[in-house]
């Protein structure tokens, strides 16, 4: 079972996060389907710290200041207004 948990984790980390090449900390608002997925456990996560949250709302409504931010936003198939609102 364990074999099959890190396979997932790894393709996960493939589809979703590798293209990013994201590093540092790491703030995911994922839609409902996502938010039960293990981010944290993902192969590039790990170390790194990795902050799972409803919305932008609630984490935002905590006193956390983040330095030199970099904003990435994704958007899929089903998203509302995702069309509307990606750009090349």
């Amino acid at each position: 079972m364990e074999s099959a948990l890190s396979g997932s984790l790894a393709r996960l980390d493939d589809l979703l996060l590798g293209p990013l090449q994201l590093e540092g900390r790491l703030l995911v608002v994922p839609t409902p389907t996502l938010s039960a997925l293990p981010w944290g456990m993902a192969p590039s996560r790990r170390g790194r710290p990795t902050t799972i949250a409803p919305s932008l709302t609630s984490w935002g409504r905590g006193e956390t200041t983040v330095a030199g931010p970099r904003v990435r936003v994704l958007t899929g198939p089903g998203l509302p207004l995702g069309e509307a609102r990606s750009r090349p």
